[in-house]
């Protein structure tokens, strides 16, 4: 029900040219109440929430590092807030980032296929190399990490 009235209330909302400008002419209602999109315009919309949402996902994270620290004896609230709020914002931010992730990766899948065709051939063998090798190192150092996280040292 509520998917329905955001679904007929959104192009409402794109047709104003208040917030989205770049929709002009790209909106067209019909009598189902859904509206039709190119696909630039769409990356784009994409694009803006995610870099939202990455900088909503810095802040919490920025305040559940340094401005509320885990502990005893420190002040657990910010703007009247605990720091357990604060870090399922921190969840909700989280999982819409990946969402919105795994959304311009589809949205963006011919381009990252054509150029890995275009950089992997026989002349380019030491840049895929060279880049296979720091996926390795990255690996190596995210096992070490969490090795130690839950094994940490006697020392």
């Amino acid at each position: 029900m509520v998917i329905c009235v955001l679904a007929c209330i959104l192009p409402l909302l794109l047709k104003t040219y208040l917030l989205f400008p770049f929709f002009r002419k790209k909106v067209k209602l019909n009598k189902r109440c859904s509206f039709k999109m190119n696909k630039n315009s769409l990356k784009y919309f994409v694009d803006i929430v995610m870099f939202i949402d990455f900088c909503s996902l810095t802040m919490t994270g920025f305040f559940l590092g340094f401005i509320l620290p885990a502990g005893r004896g420190v002040n657990k609230y910010f703007l009247g807030m605990h720091r357990h709020e604060w870090a399922n914002i921190h969840l909700y931010f989280s999982l819409l980032f990946l969402l919105l992730f795994f959304l311009h990766l589809s949205l963006n899948w011919p381009w990252i296929v054509n150029t890995t065709r275009r950089y992997v051939n026989e002349k380019r063998t030491p840049f895929v190399l060279s880049i296979l090798a720091g996926l390795f190192v990255v690996y190596l150092t995210a096992q070490l990490a969490i090795q130690n996280y839950y094994q940490p040292s006697p020392f």
